[in-house]
């Protein structure tokens, strides 16, 4: 008499009840029952894998965007407030390039720079150089 096939649900919580079977008996009772066991492995290891890779990837990113607002502010820090305010007004013309304008510009809506405190605007100008990628265009304060 033939054995009743199982499903892949029902195999699986009969080996999690089981630990004696092992994973290899496992793959031959689903390959034994028609199952194409390789296949599904496979599947599996690449959907793991690309998940795997983007949450690297999606770390590295977070960290590279960390790195690049620590070195702005560190950056910016350092300068005179006179020298953070002139770059802060050179990006907002678009002298670093049309990205930088598009990222600064929205930035004085509310308050011009002349309004902003210093800390707010050391602060603006760190966001405005980390958003960009430290790129302005050669151009350094």
């Amino acid at each position: 008499m033939p054995r009743p096939k199982l499903s892949l649900t029902d195999l699986l919580q009969e080996h999690a009840l089981d630990s004696k079977q092992s994973i290899k008996q496992m793959q031959q009772e689903l390959r034994n029952d028609g199952v194409d066991i390789d296949r599904i492995l496979k599947r599996v290891q690449n959907e793991v894998g690309a998940r795997i890779r983007q949450h690297y990837a999606t770390l590295a990113q977070k960290q590279s965007g960390e790195d690049l607002l620590a070195a702005a502010i560190a950056f910016f820090s350092t300068q005179p407030i006179t020298e953070v305010r002139r770059w802060l007004l050179a990006v907002a013309r678009g002298e670093a390039g049309p990205d930088a304008q598009v990222v600064a510009q929205p930035c004085f809506r509310n308050k011009s720079p002349e309004e902003m405190t210093e800390a707010e605007l050391r602060n603006l100008a760190a966001e405005i150089r980390a958003t960009i990628g430290g790129r302005d265009s050669g151009k350094s304060i």
